[in-house]
């Protein structure tokens, strides 16, 4: 099989809803700086910027991806698969 669009169950599992996460590691970040932001407010992450950062579906790491800005909303871009 090349892809997985030809596997049988491919119609049902395309429509299964996935929680995906990007884990930023924040040095000094506590929940009352998590409840404090406000809109266009910056915070300084632990990873250099030209690092790229794990993209998780169900705490599986499914590769890497960095952040890109799209008409004023923040994107991921996936950069590679794990």
């Amino acid at each position: 099989m090349a892809n997985v669009e030809d596997h049988p169950a491919w119609p049902t599992l395309s429509r299964l809803p996935v929680t995906m996460t990007a884990q930023v590691a924040l040095s000094r970040f506590k929940v009352r700086n998590l409840l404090g932001l406000t809109p266009g407010q910056v915070f300084e992450t632990v990873s250099p910027d030209t690092e790229d950062v794990p993209l998780l579906a169900g705490g599986v790491q499914l590769g890497w991806t960095e952040f890109e800005v799209v008409e004023q909303k923040i994107a991921l871009r996936l950069t590679r698969l794990a």
